[in-house]
């Protein structure tokens, strides 16, 4: 099996006028972003704001991945 099989499609998304996800993909954008932020950013941050940026970004490059 070739690793190009392996690379799943990447689904469209939808946002709203406040970038909030809306659409057939937007429950499964949401949980793999929380799923990803509990695995990147440590619970010590009451508030995404103060998260710094460097695990934004982590957080980031784990969800546009098209590998995964």
């Amino acid at each position: 099996m070739s690793s190009s099989s392996l690379v799943k499609p990447k689904l469209p998304l939808e946002l709203d006028i406040a970038f909030e996800p809306v659409g057939d993909y937007a429950c499964k954008f949401s949980t793999r972003a929380g799923d990803l932020i509990r695995s990147h950013v440590p619970v010590t941050f009451a508030k995404w704001r103060t998260v710094p940026d460097y695990f934004k970004d982590d957080v980031w490059a784990a969800l546009t991945d098209n590998s995964q």
